[in-house]
C-alpha cells in the first residue's frame, strides 16, 4: 500500500529562499489536508503537505497542490464587484455587496418561493449552517451544492495520489 511509503508533496515557485512556512489546511475539497504555505515578500509562492497531519500524511491532491497559483493571478479580485444600472461590474464595499445579496435573496423568496435558491462551493461546516438557514428560515429541505460535481473529479485524483 502506498501509505507505507513516506512522501511529502511540494509545489513551489520561489526566487531564492522563502521567508516563512505558514501552517494551514487545504480548502479545495472537504477532506481538510494539512499543509504549509510558502511565503516570500508577503506573497504565496508554494505549498507542501504536512507529513505529521493524520489525514493526508504529507500528500496533497492535485487540486490542492496547485490552488496557490490563483492567489498571485493578476485577474484575482481584491474587492467585491456588483453590477451598476448599465450592467457593468464596478467595485463595491463589503456592506454594499452583502446588502445586495440580502435584497436579491429576499426578492427571489417573494417571487419564486422557498424552493428556488441553490448554493455554490463551500466547506462541510458552511453547508451545515446553510442547511439550518434553508430549513428554518426558508422552510425548504432542498439543498444542492457544487460538492457533488467538484468531488467527482477529486475522488479520482485522490485515488491516484493516495493509493
Amino acid at each position: 500500500m502506498s501509505w507505507e511509503t513516506e512522501r511529502t508533496d511540494i509545489n513551489m515557485y520561489s526566487q531564492g529562499d522563502i521567508d516563512k512556512w505558514v501552517y494551514s489546511t487545504c480548502n479545495i475539497c472537504s477532506i481538510g489536508c494539512g499543509c504549509y504555505i510558502a511565503v516570500k515578500d508577503e506573497k504565496i509562492v508554494g505549498i507542501k503537505g504536512n507529513s505529521a497531519h493524520p489525514i493526508n500524511r504529507g500528500r496533497l491532491g492535485p487540486k490542492g497542490e496547485n490552488q496557490w497559483y490563483a492567489n498571485n493571478s493578476p485577474d484575482r479580485l481584491l474587492t467585491p464587484m456588483i453590477r451598476d444600472s448599465s450592467g457593468k461590474l464596478v467595485p463595491a464595499t463589503w456592506d454594499e455587496a452583502m446588502n445586495l445579496m440580502v435584497k436579491k435573496a429576499t426578492d427571489s423568496l417573494k417571487q419564486r418561493g422557498s424552493n428556488s435558491d441553490s448554493t455554490g462551493q463551500g466547506l462541510l461546516e458552511d453547508y451545515y449552517t446553510i442547511a439550518k438557514f434553508r430549513r428554518a428560515g426558508l422552510q425548504t429541505h432542498l439543498l444542492d451544492a457544487n460538492t457533488r460535481l467538484c468531488t467527482a473529479t477529486t475522488e479520482f485524483c485522490l485515488l491516484q495520489s493516495f493509493c
